[in-house]
């Protein structure tokens, strides 16, 4: 067989390239294509995700499959869209890529009038040689706009590759890429816990209490605009929710619904609600029914609402104890107090008000840790907001409480 076709190679002088494919078509190998001359397949990955909750910034490579020298690449343009309202390109990195092998390489923005609005146009180009390996063409980083959303379009809109002119290759196959671009990762700093630090201990002789519930709100990368929490009494048989009132600070909005057992909260803020501290006083009023025995509720503080990109990475409600006892038949004089009216609770300068429909002549504020603020009703006025911020007892000149106070 091999004679003959030597032959036929003489006789009618065949060139080498098709005496040689008609070699392997005669032993049985099929030629096909080489890995070197299969299309370019290129597409945009995402190797790091931005984190709405903290670090925003991302890294994007474009890739294929490998590059041989044989594919007589000499370089390619890039030409990729993007939404500038949710995205913004920072840099184009040529270490360790395909680029870096190239001698002319640039990048520019642009804006363009067809959504999406934003374009990154990538140009390399070697003068001598072919480009080879399996790196990415190009390393792009770039900052997400934390907004609460996870994907944003970014499109491979075109690649062209620079082949060399005497090689013949098709034009690269690349994909359009709708990927995920973040992720939402709540960091554990950012916290909300509210505590209390009393019982609510009721008799039957139409008494009322307070609970004051305190919510504290830490985190440097919040996203909260709403606040929405309740507070619950669990059995209204012997008590019911009186009144309440919640201290937050002065840019906040607060709207409030009560019912028997439940008060609504609603807290908002249009500049974002930050690291701050929430009052919330609940008064608990008992009803005239007698017991054999000490009854039991609770008194439940439960967050209902926080926006889903909140960022909060953990959350901490509450829930205290509520008893209700029958009260003796007959008062002694030191328990007189115990059941007189309630002594009310005030806020910041609140006292202001209240002062001046009461005829006190001195009024002694004492504080939880003991210092004592003397002041003549006259006084009060102008000098109540020079008191240290903290709890106070109010007391008049016989020494007996007439008021809670606390200023923040």
């Amino acid at each position: 067989m091999l004679t003959q076709l030597s032959m036929l190679c003489v006789k009618y002088y065949v060139p080498n390239v098709i005496a040689l494919a008609l070699v392997l078509l005669l032993s049985g190998i099929n030629p096909g294509r080489s890995k070197a001359e299969q299309p370019l397949k290129v597409k945009l990955e995402v190797s790091q995700r931005a984190n709405i909750c903290g670090n925003n910034q991302f890294i994007l490579l474009v890739t294929s499959n490998e590059i041989y020298a044989s594919d007589s690449l000499q370089g390619f343009e890039i030409d990729i869209r993007y939404n500038p309202d949710e995205i913004a390109f920072t840099n184009v990195i040529y270490n360790g890529t395909l680029a870096e092998q190239t001698d002319a390489k640039q990048y520019d923005y642009a804006k363009v009038k067809t959504f999406p609005k934003g374009q990154l146009y990538i140009q390399a180009t070697k003068f001598n040689g072919y480009l080879k390996g399996k790196q990415p063409f190009v390393i792009i980083t770039g900052k997400y706009n934390p907004k609460c959303k996870l994907t944003s379009a970014i499109y491979l809109q075109e690649f062209i590759p620079l082949y060399d002119f005497s090689a013949k290759r098709g034009d690269a196959q690349y994909e359009l890429m709708l990927d995920t671009i973040a992720v939402k990762e709540p960091l554990p700093k950012n916290i909300i816990e509210t505590k209390v630090y009393n019982k609510v201990r009721l008799s039957n002789k139409n008494q009322n209490d307070s609970v004051q519930f305190i919510t504290n709100i830490w985190g440097s990368e919040l996203r909260i605009d709403t606040l929405k929490y309740s507070i619950y009494l669990h059995d209204t048989t012997f008590a019911y929710i009186l009144d309440s009132k919640a201290v937050v600070p002065l840019n906040y909005d607060i709207q409030a619904k009560q019912r028997n057992d439940t008060i609504d909260y609603v807290i908002s803020s249009k500049s974002g609600i930050v690291e701050s501290q929430i009052l919330t006083s609940v008064r608990i009023q008992s009803k005239n029914i007698t017991i054999n025995d000490t009854l039991r509720s609770k008194i439940s503080y439960l967050t209902t609402y926080i926006p889903a990109c909140n960022c909060i990475g953990v959350l901490l409600d509450t829930i205290i104890d509520l008893e209700y006892y029958n009260a003796p038949m007959s008062v002694t004089e030191n328990d007189e107090l115990f059941y007189r009216e309630q002594i009310p609770i005030l806020y910041n300068f609140d006292i202001e008000v209240w002062l001046k429909d009461r005829q006190i002549e001195k009024t002694t504020f004492v504080s939880v840790l003991g210092y004592t603020y003397e002041y003549y009703t006259c006084n009060v006025s102008a000098s109540i907001r020079d008191l240290p911020k903290g709890a106070y007892f109010i007391t008049n000149g016989s020494q007996s409480v007439i008021a809670k106070y606390l200023q923040y």
